[in-house]
């Protein structure tokens, strides 16, 4: 039997998924209800292969940059979405919703802190000290509620579409008409 090179369609769907949700970067939003974290953490819980789920996003999130800017700050944006997916690795292999769910949430906060600190200590925002960092960290918190709240969203998203892609859960589009 012959080795194929074709793409398997789980990685096609969520490679498409993922840039996808990296275009909606580029859209008007809301202070950050961006599908940053959630393409992340969706990329470590649907590839295999760590270093492509890496690639995917780290690319997604490279080429949109090129549009937006990048700051001074952006390495640990970078940072902190290797972490989110080595988190959405860890998660794989559930089929549970609270492990989902507690996974996007640390996702999410793990997010925060490592953007947060990256902000405190590559700006002059803050004086570099322990309560420069608190005030870094609690200057972020009303950020936070959008973030958590686009992450659950975006996953949910992300998860569903990548269910009806693998599963033909409408199968009306497969039936043929007699």
């Amino acid at each position: 039997m012959p080795v194929s090179n074709a793409t398997p369609p789980r990685t096609s769907v969520s490679t498409g998924i993922i840039l996808g949700a990296a275009l909606l970067r580029l859209l008007p939003h809301l202070p950050n209800f961006t599908p940053v974290t959630a393409l992340a953490f969706f990329g470590g819980a649907r590839f295999g292969d760590r270093k492509h789920a890496i690639l995917v996003v780290f690319a997604a999130m490279f080429l949109s940059d090129l549009i937006i800017g990048f700051d001074i700050a952006s390495p640990f944006v970078y940072l902190a979405l290797f972490c989110v997916v080595l988190i959405g690795e860890l998660c794989r292999r559930s089929r549970s919703v609270a492990v989902g769910f507690a996974g996007i949430v640390s996702s999410t906060l793990v997010f925060f802190l490592v953007t947060n600190f990256g902000v405190w200590a590559t700006a002059d925002f803050y004086p570099k000290t322990g309560t420069g960092l608190l005030s870094a960290l609690a200057a972020g918190l009303p950020f936070l509620r959008n973030s958590l709240l686009a992450d659950l969203f975006f996953s949910a998203v992300m998860f569903g579409c990548s269910y009806i892609a693998e599963k033909g859960v409408f199968p009306v589009a497969q039936r043929r008409v007699a």
